[in-house]
């Protein structure tokens, strides 16, 4: 009787206790915690496997080259891209009179700038020589102090053709910074391959900034006329332009790995290293091959008027000839501009970008356009990356 009594309470104790738990998991309470639990892994999950939302504008790094025939450039241009969450970096060439540098130190420490608007140290550079690719890396370096995640190279003759929301918000998008994209526009050689790398790497140019103190006098590049005695049977050659938009991750890598390093050095005789190099070690290894996208967003014109093919014209100088041309691009800047102040230059604030220094100068209808083509422009490169494309393998 007391073994049976015993089992019959036992049995009791445990259907009170699984009616409690069973009252317990419907409460309302216990419900909501299940539903918020829920969600929470939801919203892990989402950001763990998914990129970023495109509704988080991407935060730039850029990097401004300033020489003699372009520091006049600099308020207007800084006036037409400056935004407060940006990181702007300003070279000023060795080359350019103390007077002018004094004139824009000053004009860059007003209230606008001076938070986030960076002097470098200056340091001679030679057209062409791997002292531009020097000072670039130097650029990237500092930059890396600070949070951002794009960099883009500029020229005091460049101009933006978008406002600095738009193409924060377009680098922000999620097939872009979601996927740590790097872009450079490629180039075909224009004349065989074999010529080509013989003339970019199998020459020996000296760089007469690396052998001598900073000064006015500095900033030649020397061909010697001699062939180098390496070998490029396995050199990866990429020709490419000179002007990048580069994802963090990768800036980082270019800067302190040892492939990088290596890289650098393998230039140090070439001509015109500043084209040649992201591209090369871009290609280099498969973390980021996949990552290039061949298209810079520039919109340049060479051999305008009988000039060279390897330097592009001014697009002031022609003007009304260009202006529709501009439009139908989609870039995000345009190069090269002669003059500091256009009418070049009013017609892109007021009908592409916006950036009008009057309100009611703006034609809103055409700036909304002309994003829109933007935007057409980058979804086509993003949608189709190319690896092959002015990919020279030797």
């Amino acid at each position: 009787m007391c073994l049976a009594h015993e089992v019959d309470k036992q049995a009791s104790r445990h259907r009170r206790n699984v009616h409690r738990r069973r009252r317990t998991a419907s409460s309302p309470a216990t419900v909501f915690s299940r539903i918020l639990l829920a969600i929470a892994t939801i919203v892990i999950l989402r950001w763990a496997w998914f990129p970023r939302s495109s509704s988080s504008p991407a935060n730039i790094a850029y990097f401004i080259q300033v020489s003699p025939e372009t520091v006049l450039h600099l308020p207007r241009l800084l006036r037409v891209l400056h935004h407060p969450k940006n990181v702007y970096l300003v070279h000023f060439d060795i080359k350019i009179p103390a007077s002018l540098i004094s004139r824009a130190q000053t004009f860059l420490q007003s209230n606008s700038y001076k938070k986030n608007v960076f002097v470098l140290p200056q340091e001679a550079i030679a057209y062409a020589g791997i002292s531009m690719l020097l000072n670039t890396i130097n650029a990237i370096s500092e930059a890396l102090r600070y949070n951002w995640d794009f960099f883009i190279n500029l020229s005091g003759t460049d101009y933006p053709l978008l406002n600095p929301d738009r193409i924060r918000s377009f680098l922000g998008r999620a097939d872009v910074l979601g996927r740590r994209l790097n872009f450079l526009q490629a180039q075909e050689a224009d004349k065989d391959k074999e010529w080509f790398v013989n003339k970019r790497l199998g020459r020996i140019y000296i760089d007469t900034t690396l052998h001598s103190k900073a000064s006015q006098n500095d900033g030649t590049l020397i061909d010697l006329n001699t062939s180098s005695p390496y070998n490029f049977s396995d050199v990866t050659f990429v020709k490419s332009e000179g002007w990048v938009i580069l994802h963090r991750s990768f800036c980082e890598y270019a800067v302190n790995s040892a492939s990088g390093r290596r890289l650098l050095l393998s230039y140090a005789t070439a001509r015109a290293a500043d084209e040649l190099f992201f591209g090369a070690l871009l290609s280099e290894g498969d973390e980021f091959r996949r990552t290039m996208t061949w298209d810079s967003f520039r919109f340049i014109k060479w051999g305008l008027h009988g000039t060279r093919w390897s330097r592009p014209g001014y697009l002031d100088e022609i003007d009304e000839e260009i202006r529709e041309e501009l439009r139908e691009s989609g870039a995000f800047f345009a190069r090269k501009f002669r003059n500091c102040e256009s009418e070049l230059k009013d017609f892109i604030d007021e009908n592409m970008s916006g950036m009008a220094q009057r309100a009611y100068g703006v034609n809103d209808s055409s700036v909304a356009e002309f994003a829109q083509k933007a935007e057409t422009r980058l979804h086509r490169a993003t949608a189709v990356q190319s690896v092959t494309a002015g990919h020279f393998q030797v």
